[in-house]
């Protein structure tokens, strides 16, 4: 695809702020979620976390633990593995 044609299938930035105007629109929320949401929020600043955010972060972090040991193993043995090809071509050579 060319330049020219690129530019052709291109919206000007004021089409798209039209287009914008027109598909976004504001909305409300439901006033019974903003009162739920409300008493959540507070419920956690005066008792502190739950268990069940308690066991959600500790997952998160055996997660991201875990996932790290993997790459840092994958890494172990792409070294190991590089430095086992270098060896056998210098004893090919020797």
């Amino acid at each position: 695809m060319t330049q020219s044609a690129r530019s052709r299938n291109l919206l000007s930035q004021q089409q798209l702020e039209q287009l914008l105007q027109a598909t976004l629109v504001p909305v409300e929320p439901n006033p019974q979620f903003l009162h739920r949401l409300r008493a959540r929020l507070v419920d956690l600043r005066q008792n502190g976390p739950s268990g069940w955010m308690l066991v959600a972060a500790a997952g998160t972090i055996l997660v991201l633990v875990s996932a790290t040991f993997a790459v840092g193993l994958r890494f172990l043995l792409l070294s190991v593995g590089i430095l086992s090809l270098l060896t056998a071509r210098e004893r090919r050579r020797g």
